[in-house]
């Protein structure tokens, strides 16, 4: 038997302290109630001598209440992200062969400075029909709880779906990425 299940951790900010709650927890438990089904000896079979409430079964006995088997689940470590991230677009809808802008919002919520690279790359399907400007690949600082704004400015010269280069945004301190979209990031450009 398989069983897999998501679980999405909900931690809660200390208003009074800037510090990041980390909790070390189990990812719940499995009960299983069992009870063998009997196996009963054939008429033929010659029995024991003495008398039972078992005595003609073989096997597994027909055991009632039999308590449940219980297991938990691993041990995991959550802590709060140290950054929070946000998209969107100026106007939201985009018109074709007019300048609109792509907003990527980062929050350093840690009392560290953090180091941060941006690295864009054009997927299949974006180079044609679109023009970026903007910080494509690089380094900057993120001060302790600072906020900075991401801007690219975009002009699509055809109508429709349009993918946006992917962007990878991501912390060195951490080794881990803080924005990566990719080819489900599209937008829609009217005429």
């Amino acid at each position: 038997m398989k069983l897999a299940y998501t679980v999405r951790p909900a931690l809660e900010q200390d208003d009074k302290s800037d510090r990041l709650q980390i909790t070390s927890t189990s990812l719940g438990s499995i009960s299983i109630s069992f009870r063998p089904l009997p196996l009963y000896n054939p008429d033929n079979i010659q029995q024991l001598s003495g008398k039972n409430d078992f005595m003609n079964n073989h096997g597994p006995l027909p055991i009632e209440n039999l308590p449940p088997f219980k297991q938990r689940g691993p041990i995991v470590y959550v802590e709060a992200t140290p950054f929070e991230a946000s998209f969107s677009t100026i106007p939201s809808i985009a018109k074709v062969a007019s300048p609109f802008e792509v907003r990527y919002m980062l929050t350093n919520k840690t009392t560290l400075q953090q180091r941060i690279k941006v690295s864009m790359i054009e997927t299949e399907g974006t180079s044609n029909g679109i023009l970026v400007s903007g910080i494509i690949n690089g380094e900057f600082v993120l001060g302790p709880m600072e906020d900075k704004v991401l801007r690219y400015s975009l002009l699509v010269t055809k109508i429709g779906k349009t993918v946006l280069p992917a962007l990878s945004v991501s912390s060195l301190r951490y080794n881990s990425w803080i924005i990566r979209s990719g080819e489900e990031d599209s937008i829609y450009v009217l005429p």
